[in-house]
């Protein structure tokens, strides 16, 4: 990914580089980029949020990405929390999470130690309470629980 594209910054029909990720992974439900520094970028259609020690990261619009709705709300509430993330991060992530604002929060895990996700076909943390979010839809969100 090169960090200085301005269309990467940008929600356009120009989905060339998110095509490219996609087919160099036949098969995979979500591919995620890196940047020419090796930070971790985006997914071809989520954010990427890392769970690492009980913590929640997200890279941050620097490493060359869209600030997706939801990403900017979970930014807001302090739920998630931008951080430069590296390989050696992707790695020793405790969970995997892909978000976006018609889905929600969905729990993925890595393939190896490539860039390759495939969301769990289990199901994510449940809410304890049968309310909806705030927001009204259903959620997974591991944050609230």
């Amino acid at each position: 990914v090169d960090d200085r594209d301005p269309f990467l910054f940008h929600k356009t029909t120009r989905r060339s580089v998110y095509d490219a990720w996609a087919a160099d992974r036949p098969g995979a439900d979500e591919v995620v980029g890196w940047n020419r520094r090796g930070e971790l970028t985006e997914g071809t259609r989520t954010n990427v949020v890392l769970e690492i020690g009980g913590r929640f990261f997200t890279p941050p619009v620097s490493a060359g990405l869209l600030a997706g709705v939801y990403r900017e709300v979970l930014l807001r509430r302090g739920q998630i929390r931008e951080r430069v993330l590296h390989k050696s991060d992707w790695r020793k992530a405790d969970r995997v999470w892909l978000i976006n604002a018609v889905r929600g929060w969905i729990p993925a895990r890595r393939h190896g130690d490539s860039t390759l996700l495939r969301p769990k076909r289990v199901s994510a943390p449940r809410r304890r309470s049968r309310k909806p979010p705030r927001n009204g839809r259903r959620s997974n969100d591991p944050v609230r629980g």
